[in-house]
């Protein structure tokens, strides 16, 4: 028996937390809404919690690293940000290996804010990827009630999906 190789335990392990666009856009919207932490997370990274204890003091939607570092892992995620907090002019653009190790930073041009995109979805799993391109419209529809929904409970928050 042979051990299973880091990068498919990755692959493997991000399939189990994302599984469809609804599960994207639920976790990229949370995460969002959370933004008060100010860094991105890497897998079981979190500025949010120190101990377990701390999870009984939590009042946000999510505290780990797992849903970015899976979406990461099974696609090309691209995430474009520039802080009103920010000493710098411009933007920056973040692009991400496979195991959520930042791969390159680049300069760019962008509004404050943040803009994730994602795009190759289940790019490295071939049956979830295949499944994904033959229904993708109706899961794209399953998504919009929950892009409503955290629409709603969300003061000054803008969500627009593209």
């Amino acid at each position: 028996m042979e051990k299973i190789g880091e990068e498919d335990i990755v692959r493997l392990c991000g399939g189990q937390v994302i599984i469809d666009m609804k599960s994207v856009i639920k976790e990229l919207l949370e995460n969002s809404i959370d933004s008060s932490a100010n860094n991105v997370a890497l897998k079981h990274h979190t500025s949010k919690l120190s101990t377990f204890i701390d999870l009984d003091s939590l009042h946000t939607f999510g505290f780990r690293g797992e849903a970015l570092s899976s979406i990461v892992s099974l696609s090309d995620c691209e995430i474009i940000t520039k802080s009103n907090l920010d000493t710098f002019v411009h933007a920056h653009t973040l692009s991400f290996k496979p195991n959520g190790e930042l791969a390159a930073a680049t300069v760019t041009s962008h509004e404050v804010g943040t803009t994730v995109k994602v795009r190759n979805l289940f790019k490295n799993l071939p049956v979830r990827k295949k499944q994904f391109e033959k229904s993708y419209k109706k899961q794209f529809a399953k998504s919009i009630p929950i892009i409503e929904a955290y629409g709603m409970i969300s003061e000054g928050v803008r969500i627009s999906l593209i």
